[in-house]
């Protein structure tokens, strides 16, 4: 997949993150981080050291960023990614791969190719 080096506001980049040891394989989109957004993320990351409120550092981007995504709890229903409660009940891994992903402005481990992803699911 070719870097892109500028995106239009509101522009979603299409990502997937691979099946990990704690986690399944999931798609989303998003909609890509400015210079800005990056820097505050980076200016509140640095200044705590207090593993609750770095977690939540990682969560606001996801909420501020996920605009859809495949991942679903056991009975099917998807994980609400605006919901901070939710997120806190996703495993850290994940959470972490998505966030770099974001933060990189990349289509994670999206390879194009014939075999299309699963559609990420809007929240309702």
């Amino acid at each position: 997949m070719a870097k892109q080096f500028y995106y239009a506001a509101g522009e979603r980049i299409r990502a997937k993150v691979n099946e990990g040891e704690s986690h399944p394989e999931m798609t989303f989109e998003y909609e890509p981080v400015t210079q800005g957004q990056k820097a505050e993320f980076e200016n509140r990351l640095n200044a705590t050291s207090d593993a609750v409120k770095l977690r939540r550092v990682g969560t606001d981007l996801i909420r501020n960023h996920v605009r859809e995504w495949s991942l679903t709890k056991k009975d099917g229903s998807p994980v609400d990614f605006r919901n901070e409660a939710e997120l806190n009940r996703t495993v850290p891994e994940l959470l972490l791969k998505i966030s770099t992903v974001i933060l990189k402005g990349s289509a994670g481990d999206l390879v194009e190719d014939d075999a299309e992803p699963e559609e990420p699911r809007k929240n309702s």
